[in-house]
């Protein structure tokens, strides 16, 4: 699996641990792993990830307001 580069902190969202503290809120966690039918979300401090095609594919970014 590749990883983008410049990121050294992520967290691997897994729904059987749907409780894990992100800047991503738990409903819209849960909402965008039924959305995109996966059971596991790469968060990064300014993205969430899926995986899809041995790749890692952008699905939120945060906004810095």
């Amino acid at each position: 699996m590749g990883f983008p580069r410049g990121y050294s902190r992520f967290v691997i969202q897994d729904a059987r641990n749907p409780n894990r503290i992100s800047w991503v809120p738990k409903t819209q966690v849960l909402q965008l792993m039924e959305y995109h039918g996966t059971d596991v979300l790469k968060i990064t401090q300014d993205e969430v990830y899926i995986f899809r095609n041995a790749k890692w594919i952008p699905v939120l970014k945060r906004v810095h307001g």
